[in-house]
């Protein structure tokens, strides 16, 4: 018999109560004050040593700038050296050992590129009696609201985000998670190609591995890498992240910061985590941490790939200052560099 998550009670469903909304909050009075006396400190410096101040801001900026070169260095180094990745398996098993695998699609005025995801998923080797895909758009969308129900399927179904706020991915993906059935769930991008045999290798990593595991996060690369200057430049860049960085962090026992695509949960452990932050557009990455922090495990896998086709400069731009905003809370920073830290330890 498949395996199924019981769905929560019937319930409002905007994709924010009940969820995590720590970036709702900037600081807690703790980072405060710590910001505060920080700022005193630096602005007694520059008043009583005003020709001091500035060398020591060039050095404690320095200082921190090397820090990050020397872990980044380590952990690539580690992922060369100990390299302990995940290895999937879709060989074997009965079709009537497969568990329902919920997969969330969150689209935003995307109804172009819809035929070609929907192709992309009926590719995936999975049964479909076994497969829960749901496609979240938003109530302000009816251009993509119509296209995708006229591709809806048994195995594919439209869930419509209720309008409030924030509209965002996470915030969809909450809503998403609400409904899901599946024991494992999983996100992709409209723009994602998943290799076919890919839920099935998460489900026997999964199976292999010890409950603590909670996540799977798949090595991402784009599949049109040599058109262009742009496209080598990003392939390089996942590349080095998804076959290097990440793989030493997991090594070193650091955080994960997860991508936004193609992670792969227990939907249970997701849920007790309480989802996404809908506030935070860099939501994997947060969600990396909290997994972390409640002593779960997120695993690099070397066998899931998924690719992406156009990298968007205006994309790169949101994800890096929606980063900084997060680093500037302490919420990420502070719990990243402690787990680390003691990785290392």
């Amino acid at each position: 018999m498949p395996s199924e998550v019981s769905t929560p009670a019937p319930g409002p469903i905007n994709g924010t109560d009940g969820f995590a909304c720590a970036s709702h909050r900037l600081w807690s009075p703790g980072q405060a004050a710590c910001y505060i006396l920080a700022a005193g400190a630096l602005g007694w410096l520059a008043w009583n040593h005003p020709h001091e101040a500035p060398v020591w801001a060039g050095v404690l900026t320095l200082a921190g700038y090397a820090l990050v070169v020397c872990v980044r260095t380590a952990a690539v180094l580690a992922g060369l050296v100990l390299h302990d990745l995940e290895r999937g398996n879709a060989s074997g098993g009965a079709e009537e050992s497969w568990p329902i695998f919920t997969v969330l699609l969150p689209v935003y005025r995307e109804a172009g590129v819809l035929p070609a995801l929907v192709r992309s998923l009926a590719a995936l080797d999975y049964p479909r009696d076994r497969l829960d895909a749901i496609l979240l758009v938003e109530a302000d969308d009816p251009e993509t609201h119509a296209a995708a129900t006229r591709l809806a399927t048994p195995w594919l179904r439209v869930q419509v985000v209720p309008p409030g706020e924030p509209r965002t991915k996470p915030r969809a993906c909450n809503v998403g998670l609400l409904a899901a059935r599946g024991e494992f769930v999983v996100v992709f991008d409209a723009e994602d190609r998943p290799e076919p045999d890919q839920l099935k290798k998460a489900v026997r990593a999964f199976r292999r591995l010890p409950g603590t595991v909670a996540c799977l996060q798949a090595r991402l690369n784009y599949y049109n890498a040599t058109d262009n200057l742009l496209t080598r430049c990003f392939a390089v860049e996942y590349a080095a992240w998804f076959d290097l960085y990440l793989p030493g962090l997991h090594s070193l026992r650091g955080v994960i910061p997860l991508g936004g695509t193609s992670n792969h949960f227990r939907t249970e452990a997701l849920r007790r985590l309480q989802g996404w932050d809908p506030w935070n557009v860099t939501e994997d990455c947060e969600l990396g941490v909290r997994l972390s922090r409640a002593g779960l495990e997120p695993h690099i896998t070397t066998a899931i790939m998924a690719v992406r086709s156009w990298p968007s400069c205006s994309r790169r731009v949101d994800c890096l200052s929606d980063i900084a905003t997060t680093a500037s809370a302490a919420q990420l920073l502070i719990s990243y560099v402690g787990s680390r830290l003691r990785g290392l330890i």
